[in-house]
């Protein structure tokens, strides 16, 4: 069964309220009467139509089990962290009335569509069922993948991930440009994979008595949970203890399904208010891109030409995406990108130790010695061999996000292979230099070992000075760079003083302390207008120039989307922050400090 983001997102969750709510059920400091205790009223929000929502000490008792831990790490602790807490609760909750009232006006007085009802009682169900298996696994001992980290342990699989243009630049017919937002973003419905074609709604009896019976099938169905249920069951009657709720199994659990349900509702209000103030909030427009690149063009110029600021060259090589001018004399600076076919750790030791031996530092090995096992290892080296998700028809699969999963296969293939079959598929591309950097970022998936080149936001930076010999390298210029010596020299040869063509592969594979690599240029790192000074400006027509600068040669995403997506993300950041206080400001806020003292 399909499991959509937000079911990952919220079965943790959901699966954590119920058993810090039977520990609060269980806490001898609070009263025996535990319906009296968790109704208590610690906040109230009243509207001037009279309508009030008020936030119960159940409400915040499980907020504060839940969150308290976050809000310590920011150092806030005892009243003053219950507090923020009680805010974030109290925000949650005139967002949610509000993202109804906007729902409403668009579904025609329905809060929700058909298909979100049967949506959210599909993935109550969902969710019903990952959390019997949490606890079946609990009381198994077994380990559970976090669902909420985007970082595999697994280091036989890598992922490449996935980037959907969100913006299209289009001639207006006038002259002008125009930005249009692509619709390629879709939601947690439209992702989501229906059962069948029967609708559904839990706010309804039927519904709930019916989902109550998928329950019990299911475990029916697969005995190994009974005890998963049996432990569930059992902590959401707990939970419950001391609130004079009807205490059969069915009845507890039904409860459990609608606090669930409750639970997802929430969630989903909350990102569906996101998604209707997103599309309805005012657009970034060309005029807002231009002058956010002007300003950054004239403030680097001022720092590196005007003030002459000494850090240029670090500067580029710690965080080329941070610089926007680039000194057009002087170190000459270029992108580089490649495959690694490392060393085992056994194999990278005893060659740590043989140039030990070779710089006079161990005698573990004679010279010769030393020089005869290092020759051994780079021959025996070879890449290992990754591929990516397939269908039944052969097609990759894609997963939600747009990324590609790339498994090791257990083959390896020798280093002369490899670059032999590089050569070969960029030779297909003719004379097409991006297509070249397209088709080698597909082996950076299949065999390269190293991390840093994956899903980098640029590729790995090199300077090369022709105007100054090193003569403590004794080479006829001064390199610039964070990569070992050999790679870095290997790379000055290949810019060849920048006649070099974006596609050029070095020609043959170049040996370091690490392993062995196969390196392709990638272009120049320069500045996209020329006669640039403190009053640098741009006209309209130039936007074009922005989005024709590739991030990386291989690669769709430019600079015009860099640059969009970050003025979009402030905005919004912004909005929300401007629209959250006009919510406070609708209500009436009061505050009840003595029903909540005890969680401090």
């Amino acid at each position: 069964m399909k499991k959509t983001k937000l079911t990952k997102l919220i079965i943790s969750l959901s699966l954590c309220l119920v058993m810090c709510v039977s520990v609060f059920a269980g806490c001898t400091l609070v009263t025996t009467d535990m319906s009296r205790y968790y109704s208590q009223v610690v906040a109230s929000l009243e509207y001037e139509s009279g309508e009030k929502i008020e936030i119960t000490k159940r409400d915040l008792s499980v907020a504060v089990a839940n969150y308290s831990e976050t809000y310590q790490s920011y150092g806030l602790e005892g009243e003053e962290a219950v507090r923020q807490i009680l805010e974030s609760v109290i925000n949650e909750k005139l967002v949610i009335r509000a993202s109804e009232n906007m729902a409403k006006e668009q579904n025609n007085g329905e809060i929700l569509t058909t298909k979100e009802k049967t949506y959210l009682w599909e993935l109550t169900f969902e969710t019903i069922e990952d959390n019997i298996i949490s606890y079946y696994n609990q009381i198994n001992g077994i380990e559970e993948e976090d669902s909420s980290s985007t970082e595999s342990e697994d280091d036989t699989v890598v992922t490449q991930n996935g980037y959907d243009d969100l913006i299209s630049l289009q001639m207006d017919g006038q002259g002008g440009y125009t930005l249009t937002l692509n619709s390629t973003a879709s939601t947690a419905v439209e992702d989501h994979t229906f059962w069948n074609g029967e609708d559904r709604d839990l706010t309804t009896q039927n519904d709930l008595d019916v989902l109550y019976r998928n329950v019990v099938n299911y475990v029916t169905q697969n005995p190994v949970y009974a005890q998963g249920y049996s432990r569930y069951l059992s902590e959401a009657k707990r939970s419950e203890e001391g609130m004079g709720f009807s205490t059969d199994n069915e009845s507890v659990f039904k409860r459990e399904i609608q606090r669930v349900y409750e639970v997802l509702y929430n969630a989903f209000m909350i990102d569906k208010y996101q998604e209707m103030n997103q599309a309805n909030n005012a657009s970034v427009t060309i005029n807002n891109i231009l002058e956010l690149y002007e300003s950054r063009v004239i403030s680097d110029y001022d720092k590196y030409v005007t003030e002459q600021a000494s850090t240029y060259e670090e500067d580029v090589l710690e965080d080329v995406s941070s610089i926007y001018y680039f000194k057009p004399t002087g170190t000459q600076f270029f992108y580089v990108s490649h495959i690694l076919a490392e060393f085992s750790d056994t194999d990278q030791a005893t060659y740590d130790e043989c140039q030990r031996v070779l710089d006079g530092k161990s005698t573990k090995y004679t010279v010769g010695e030393a020089e005869a096992i290092i020759k051994d290892l780079y021959a025996n080296l070879s890449f290992v061999v990754r591929e990516p998700a397939k269908d039944e028809n052969g097609n990759i699969i894609r997963n939600e996000d747009g990324s590609v999963t790339w498994t090791e296969t257990g083959e390896t293939k020798p280093v002369s292979a490899v670059m032999s079959e590089i050569e070969l598929k960029l030779s297909t591309a003719g004379d097409d230099e991006l297509l070249k950097a397209q088709y080698f970022d597909e082996f950076i998936y299949k065999y390269n070992a190293d991390p840093g080149i994956m899903n980098a936001e640029r590729n790995y930076v090199i300077g090369v000075d022709y105007s100054t010999p090193d003569t403590e390298n004794e080479t006829s210029y001064t390199a610039h760079s964070s990569m070992v010596e050999s790679f870095t020299n290997a790379a000055i040869e290949l810019y060849a003083n920048g006649s070099a063509k974006i596609g050029d592969l070095y020609a043959q594979p170049i040996r370091s302390d690490y392993g062995i690599h196969i390196m392709i240029y990638e272009g120049k790192v320069e500045n996209l207008f020329s006669n640039i000074d403190s009053n640098f400006s741009l006209s309209t027509a130039d936007i074009q120039v922005l989005n024709d600068a590739r991030l990386k040669a291989g690669e769709s995403k430019t600079l015009l989307d860099e640059l969009y997506e970050e003025l979009d993300t402030d905005r919004y950041t912004i909005f929300e922050t401007m629209n959250l206080q006009f919510l406070r400001d609708e209500v009436k806020l009061t505050y009840y400090p003595d029903a909540y003292k005890d969680l401090y």
